[in-house]
């Protein structure tokens, strides 16, 4: 799995926007594919923490992902404010 900074992830948003991906289309392409990745795991509840952002919205898809396939979730939206 590969991690990248806040920079490298922007201009890999701006390249693939050139291919005619928007960032709803990526969001829920990420948000889908952590989903994916959890079902190759046993558990019995899924708990998604929803931040501020972006990376918020990959959670909330996460968690939309687990309510559309009948799986036990909650989700938990953080807010510093």
């Amino acid at each position: 799995m590969n991690l990248y900074g806040k920079k490298v992830t922007k201009e890999l948003e701006n390249y693939l926007e050139r291919f005619g991906y928007n960032s709803f289309d990526l969001m829920l392409r990420a948000g889908t594919e952590i989903f994916n990745v959890l079902e190759t795991y046993e558990y019995e509840k899924i708990i998604s923490i929803a931040g501020p952002g972006n990376n918020g919205a990959d959670a909330a898809v996460v968690a939309m992902q687990a309510y559309l396939n009948k799986k036990e979730i909650l989700l938990i939206n953080y807010s510093k404010n």
